[in-house]
């Protein structure tokens, strides 16, 4: 029973732990300093800035390249975006995180841009960033 105690309590030390590190204006500057980077091009602060280990091994440079043009010549340039919906989410054995939503207007469309944002490394990274349109 002590032993179950004590990852009990383990278990919910680490769980605060994590929450304690996620901070929603922290989360906030990375998404929005993402979508900034974006909007100028800079492809490869977007990678090694903003996006998580994970995320960023899931494509290669070119092909995150290649999508970010695609998308720029659909939308246009980034006229504003307006923070939508935001949460944290920690539900068990699962990695706490927080989740925005923006409604980013561009020249010719307004999209729907989620993110899901980790901390790695003690920063905030993106670990999933979703672009649809209204």
């Amino acid at each position: 029973m002590k032993k179950l105690a004590l990852a009990l309590i383990s278990s919910l030390l680490i769980i605060g732990c994590s929450v304690a590190k996620l901070d929603m204006n922290a989360a906030k500057e990375t998404a929005e300093n993402c979508l900034k980077a974006i909007d100028k091009g800079d492809y490869a602060a977007v990678k090694s800035t903003y996006y998580s280990t994970e995320f960023v091994q899931s494509e290669s440079e070119e092909k995150l390249t290649e999508k970010f043009n695609k998308l720029k010549e659909v939308t246009g340039k980034m006229q504003s975006y307006e923070l939508k919906e935001s949460k944290v989410e920690n539900e068990a054995g699962e990695e706490a995180c927080i989740k925005l939503v923006y409604d980013v207007k561009y020249e010719r469309v307004i999209t729907y841009e989620d993110f899901v944002i980790i901390v790695e490394g003690g920063k905030h990274k993106i670990a999933s960033h979703l672009v649809s349109n209204q």
